[in-house]
């Protein structure tokens, strides 16, 4: 599979960058026919695949040093999985590989959880940003922190919420939040 990464600015949501690295196509039962390598890769991404983390960690290097998010040092917070307590695969391996280049503070805990689990929105469940403001709890752990500037990533979006609910929970704590990431961005 050879795919080319490049991220595209598709938002600007309180004063942050919302970008994504490319379009999803949901497989949907497996009748999509705009269904490409790209959207595997995401599924790929969320399995843990180590080709999958390797392609977005250097596409994020890219956007990284193009950007202001080339800083001495930060966070990655990630949006949480729909199911209380789960957790990302690709997103643990993700934060591990770009800590070898970066200077990520948090490079074993995520700045998100979520409190209660919420039926998945690519399963029918309510996509509404109140939806996400209710079940999103910022994790303090260590305050110094929030003295860093915080990246915010989700593995795909759709409306968008998801990345604005935690984009206002963190800044609610104070974080500054410099760029918000979609590996991808779906298109119907």
């Amino acid at each position: 599979m050879s795919i080319s990464l490049k991220e595209k600015l598709i938002d600007r949501f309180e004063g942050v960058p919302v970008y994504a690295m490319g379009e999803y196509h949901p497989k949907r039962g497996g009748e999509n026919p705009k269904f490409d390598d790209f959207s595997q890769l995401i599924l790929d991404f969320k399995d843990g695949k180590s080709e999958a983390i390797d392609l977005f960690s250097k596409a994020l290097n890219g956007l990284f040093r193009r950007s202001s998010i080339n800083q001495s040092q930060f966070v990655i917070a990630t949006v949480p999985s729909s199911t209380k307590g789960k957790s990302h695969q690709g997103f643990e391996s993700l934060v591990t590989e770009l800590s070898k280049r970066y200077n990520v503070v948090n490079k074993s805990h995520n700045l998100l959880k979520r409190t209660a689990s919420i039926e998945p929105a690519h399963k029918g469940g309510d996509r509404a940003i109140s939806n996400h403001l209710s079940t999103l709890q910022v994790v303090r752990g260590n305050a110094n922190i929030f003295d860093s500037p915080v990246v915010l990533l989700d593995d795909v979006t759709t409306t968008g919420n998801s990345l604005k609910a935690g984009i206002m929970k963190l800044q609610r704590s104070h974080a500054k939040v410099i760029a918000a990431i979609a590996l991808g961005k779906t298109v119907t």
